[in-house]
């Protein structure tokens, strides 16, 4: 089967090829280290409020 337009053929459709099955779980993902769970500094805590 072939899409014409005007009596010229535009389209061939063809099969498309299936996409692999994604894994979940397989993106590195970098967790922030202890520093960031520490609390802040009395200065610094004061420059956020």
């Amino acid at each position: 089967m072939t899409i014409a337009r005007a009596g010229k053929p535009m389209v061939r459709p063809t099969p498309v090829q299936p996409v692999a099955e994604r894994t979940f779980g397989t993106v590195p993902i970098n967790l922030p280290d202890d520093l960031f769970f520490q609390p802040l500094d009395e200065d610094k805590l004061a420059a956020w409020e």
